[in-house]
């Protein structure tokens, strides 16, 4: 039986360390780069440097690259839900796009955990069977990290530390190493504060659509709310 540590996977050397200090340069170079905030708004509760990758067009190279490489990793962590911790099987899923983190000494952020849903930015539109309007929103499956930088030698600050019922795991940040957890209530985790040095990392989350306002939505249902959603995603 697993426990949930055993869901907290890394992949060493998902990418190339080349790749990983071409995006910190890029970071540093980027004039959208901005303060931190938490997914509830707060600033407080996470002191960082952040700049969202993904729609920006001089990033497309490397959000390209970031996707091909993520991809097998993404699809195999799903299926390992799907068997081991009975998810169900999504009727498709996807990642949320790339942010990137820069934490300097003094910045953290605290115990928190990812569990979100949130509107997708796609029309809604009435479901020709029931004539309920229905809406999209994109729940958060699992979390992932890209570390671009080795704090190998930085032991004692800055660690990426999960709890749960008095089970603890650090992860430490080395380039190219990607890390996949549940986003769920059960993985608490922080990024601890940093006390020395600077740690540099990408991250986000793979979602599921959902739908809200249809009652007992059926298999006709949702073969409907796919191929909408597919048609719209072709328009935004």
């Amino acid at each position: 039986m697993r426990s949930f540590e055993d869901y907290i996977i890394e992949y060493p050397n998902v990418v190339s360390k080349e790749l990983c200090d071409e995006i910190i340069d890029r970071f540093e170079a980027d004039e959208k780069v901005k303060p931190g905030k938490s997914g509830a708004g707060l600033t407080n509760s996470k002191i960082s440097d952040d700049l969202l990758i993904t729609g920006d067009p001089k990033w497309d190279d490397i959000d390209d690259v970031l996707y091909k490489a993520f991809n097998p990793y993404f699809t195999n962590y799903m299926d390992l839900l799907i068997k081991d911790a009975h998810y169900s099987e999504p009727m498709m899923f996807h990642d949320r796009g790339y942010q990137i983190q820069r934490t300097t000494p003094g910045g953290h952020y605290h115990w928190h955990d990812d569990a979100s849903s949130e509107v997708v930015p796609l029309r809604s539109f009435i479901h020709k069977e029931t004539d309920y309007e229905v809406a999209f929103v994109n729940n958060r499956i699992f979390t992932y990290i890209l570390y671009l930088n080795d704090r190998s030698d930085q032991l004692d600050n800055g660690k990426t530390q999960f709890y749960n019922c008095g089970v603890s795991k650090n992860i430490i940040s080395e380039p190219g190493k990607l890390l996949l957890f549940p986003s769920s209530q059960f993985w608490t985790h922080r990024g601890e504060e940093l006390t020395s040095g600077v740690k540099y990392l990408l991250t986000g989350w793979c979602c599921r659509y959902g739908t809200y306002r249809v009652c007992n939505a059926g298999g006709n249902d949702f073969t409907e709310i796919a191929e909408h959603i597919s048609m719209m995603e072709k328009t935004i």
